[in-house]
């Protein structure tokens, strides 16, 4: 983090940062600001993986890895239910 940790940005999709890539390559675009539609703070960002991490520890804890394993790879945007929209 940089300083206190106050500094804005809005993470965005990877699915969606490769659209605005092609579009702009197609285009000939040289240079765009591209972001999401949610604005975080780094102490936001921050605290929302921490708590991503204590329920994947608490799974990891309680259950089997059978359990746990498919759920650590299941893309992280489905559990908070984050999504562009267009």
């Amino acid at each position: 983090m940089f300083g206190h940790g106050n500094f804005k940005l809005n993470p965005i999709d990877g699915q969606d940062l490769a659209k605005v890539c092609v579009d702009n390559m197609q285009n000939e675009v040289q240079e765009e600001s591209v972001g999401g539609m949610d604005i975080f703070t780094q102490n936001q960002l921050a605290e929302l993986a921490l708590k991503a991490w204590g329920t994947i520890w608490i799974l990891r804890t309680f259950t089997s890895s059978k359990t746990y394993g498919p759920i650590e790879f299941f893309p992280i945007h489905a559990l908070f239910n984050v999504f562009a929209k267009y």
